[in-house]
This record gives structure tokens, C-alpha cells and sequence, in this order.
């Protein structure tokens, strides 16, 4: 009888060790839990910025477009809403000039974190082959659905405005600033 209850009180502590133990764990995963890492390509497309083309291949046109991989770190403070930092490699095709966009970025969810329509903005400005920095809003609403545990998808239509400065050499243009603003899509997958 005594071999009995000393085997249950070791099997008990045993067992109320490592519940302890995986309670601790858990609460680590939690707070690494709060943080994904998105990845998006964008595919967006500038409205004209007046019907006469005054120099041709040097101002915005009907190929123009602008394409771009971004990644951001963003931080869940609840299900419904996060902040993130963000930045990426995009290029305008005409005229052609490439820039590394650096934003902030703003998230509510409608419903959950993972399976959920969704309103995005994005503010900041960018750096690269430009002349100087310019600013950068971008915002979106989207759905995303989960693949796979831990792994979500998302589709979004996005509105854009940013401004960019660049001088090209016997462009003939009076200045080298550019107004860009449209819409487009983004496409990406975040990592929970």
C-alpha cells in the first residue's frame, strides 16, 4: 500500500512539473505569438496625370505601372487590430525609376486575426534613385483566409498617393516632380 501512494505522489509531482513547465512555455509562444512577418507583391497602376503628354517617356502614361515585393513586421495587439513597419523594392516602368518604399502601417481586422476581411493603411515615404524623399499612403481592404496553420493569404484592392522627385537628364521637363495616384493589387502571405 505505501509502494502505492509513493508511486502516485511521484507520478502526481512528475506530472505537475511538467504542466508547470509547458505553462511556462506557453506564455513565451504568447508573446512571440503577437508578432508575423508579411510578404506582398503589388501591382499598381498610376491614373494620367493630364491627357497632353508634354515629353514623352519622361511623365506618367497609359504603360505606366508600378510593380513591388514589400516585407513587414507587424505586431498583434489583439485580434482586430496591429501595427507594423514595412519595406520593400518597387519600380515605376515610365518613366522608369526605382525606389525602396519605408512606411508605417495600420490594420484593423473585421472578424479574427486569421480569417477575416480587412482595412489597411500605410504611411511613409521612400528612399533610393530618387532626388529626394517623398511621401507615401497607401490604403487597402482585402480579405485574408488561412492555408495552412499559422499561414494566412490575402488578397487586396489598394488605393495609392505618393510623391516622388527625380531629375532626369535632357528630360526637357520643368520639374522633376512626380504625383503619382491610382489603384492596384496586392497579393501576400503573412507567417503567424
Amino acid at each position: 500500500m505505501a509502494r502505492k501512494k509513493i508511486s502516485f505522489l511521484i507520478l502526481f509531482l512528475s506530472l505537475n512539473t511538467f504542466l508547470s513547465f509547458s505553462q511556462k512555455t506557453d506564455k513565451q509562444k504568447t508573446v512571440l505569438s503577437k508578432f508575423s512577418i508579411s510578404t506582398q507583391g503589388l501591382f499598381l497602376s498610376p491614373h494620367l496625370q493630364d491627357g497632353n503628354i508634354k515629353t514623352p517617356g519622361y511623365e506618367i502614361e497609359s504603360n505606366s505601372y508600378i510593380q513591388g515585393f514589400n516585407v513587414e513586421l507587424n505586431y498583434n495587439f489583439n485580434q482586430y487590430f496591429l501595427l507594423g513597419f514595412g519595406t520593400g523594392i518597387e519600380k515605376l516602368t515610365q518613366p522608369a525609376m526605382k525606389y525602396y518604399p519605408v512606411y508605417l502601417k495600420a490594420m484593423g481586422n473585421f472578424f479574427d486575426r486569421y480569417n477575416s476581411c480587412y482595412i489597411k493603411f500605410n504611411f511613409g515615404t521612400h528612399l533610393g534613385e530618387i532626388d529626394k524623399t517623398g511621401f507615401v499612403f497607401r490604403s487597402g481592404i482585402g480579405y485574408k483566409v488561412p492555408i495552412i496553420k499559422k499561414v494566412t493569404s490575402y488578397f487586396e484592392f489598394t488605393y495609392f498617393y505618393q510623391n516622388i522627385s527625380k531629375t532626369y537628364t535632357n528630360s526637357g521637363r520643368i520639374d522633376n516632380y512626380y504625383n503619382l495616384e491610382g489603384v492596384g493589387i496586392t497579393i501576400g502571405i503573412e507567417l503567424n
